[in-house]
């Protein structure tokens, strides 16, 4: 079922509030292993290192489901899509409860990713899909809903580790909660599919395949970065503050929630910026914000207040920039279902390596607060150098 120009009017704002739902249902599922690692290694009698595999499996569920679903939303009513997903959460939760091996666990995880990829593509294609010119400031919002997901289940979490010494109680609350924007969702009907058609520019002629191809790749490695930079980070500043004595394990997964309410309060002012500055500017300075507080960072590494700053900073300028970027792609013409997946899949596999090399070569030391400030700080950096290049001869920041 999809929507019409006469009934449009009707649904928008049902359609715009069911999407904004669906974003926290993917941060409360996607903030869950970073906060929680610790448990899931006591739990499936593993160290940190042999239980890293769980960021593995849960990226490369995202990336194959990214490149290989996706483009269903070019053919399919995409909101039934996403309420589908939102349901594998569901099972995913009352699973997590009952896992007892490490392959369990992986074998969940691969299938959370590959739902929440699902609703992840779902809100960044179908949104620019249902209002076109309009979609800026909602392309912000939404993610700035993901904020709110993500804040809230390492916080629970935290709570739950401190009074019942594990997470499952808010496995099951989360569960339960989640079923609303499922329902109302598939009630709903869909935006109807979009191509990608315009130039680079408004003087520059439609785009070729190869040029679509070359645009989606060069967003896509500036996305790699961008993940690596941010999975890194909010993967583990948990273990890395208990690894070296910063915090007892309840603080430690709060400060996940530190992150991720830097996220929210970082996406909310660029929701307000986005009518005021192009999404180049926004940007390049959330980029520049995210090095220098990597730098602050590495020097402040015996104060858990400066820390906790720093950690709050490195959410405030990361946060914006997922959406700002596909506004810039969606301000080039890139638009379908297809090209969103393969930028997604590639900002997805930066969300794999990086979290993953750094869990085998440091989980488990007591000495990873240093190596781990230098990679996500040489991310940031090359996340610069990137966008610089980019944007050298066709847009001045």
């Amino acid at each position: 079922m999809f929507l019409t120009d006469g009934s449009q009017p009707r649904y928008e704002r049902r359609i715009s509030v069911g999407y904004y739902l669906s974003f926290i249902c993917q941060g409360l599922s996607a903030s869950i292993f970073g906060p929680a690692m610790i448990w899931f290694a006591n739990r499936t009698h593993s160290t940190i290192a042999e239980i890293t595999p769980v960021l593995v499996c849960y990226n490369l569920g995202f990336i194959i489901s990214s490149l290989l679903i996706a483009n269903l939303f070019d053919r399919k009513p995409g909101n039934r899509l996403i309420a589908g997903s939102i349901c594998i959460q569901t099972i995913i939760f009352f699973g997590l409860c009952l896992v007892k091996s490490r392959w369990q666990l992986f074998l969940l995880a691969f299938i959370m990713g590959m739902g929440l990829s699902v609703i992840d593509n779902g809100g960044n294609i179908l949104f620019p899909w249902l209002l076109r010119e309009r979609s800026k400031r909602p392309m912000n919002l939404v993610h700035l809903f993901y904020s709110v997901g993500c804040i809230i289940t390492p916080f629970l979490i935290g709570l739950s580790l401190k009074r019942w010494a594990q997470p499952t109680p808010v496995f099951l609350l989360l569960a339960g909660l989640i079923i609303y924007p499922a329902i109302l969702l598939f009630r709903l009907p869909s935006p109807r599919p979009q191509r990608d058609t315009a130039g680079t520019s408004a003087d520059e002629t439609d785009m070729t395949l190869p040029r679509i191809l070359r645009a989606a790749g060069l967003f896509g490695l500036l996305l790699f970065l961008f993940s690596s930079c941010q999975a890194t980070f909010n993967n583990w500043i948990t273990t890395v503050l208990i690894r070296n004595g910063l915090a007892n394990e309840s603080a430690a997964a709060m400060m996940t929630s530190v992150f991720w309410a830097g996220t929210f309060t970082g996406r909310l002012l660029a929701a307000w910026f986005v009518e005021k500055r192009r999404p180049e500017q926004i940007v390049f300075c959330c980029i520049v914000i995210a090095v220098f507080d990597g730098i602050v960072m590495f020097f402040g590494r015996n104060s858990l207040i400066l820390t906790g700053i720093c950690v709050f900073l490195n959410g405030f300028a990361t946060g914006p920039i997922l959406a700002n970027v596909l506004s810039i792609m969606k301000g080039r013409g890139l638009v379908s279902a297809q090209i969103n997946g393969i930028v997604l899949a590639c900002s997805q596999l930066g969300g794999l390596l990086l979290p993953a090399l750094f869990g085998r070569l440091y989980g488990d030391s007591t000495a990873s607060y240093d190596p781990f400030v230098i990679t996500t700080l040489t991310a940031s950096a090359a996340e610069l150098i990137v966008f610089l290049l980019i944007f050298k001869n066709s847009h001045k920041v």
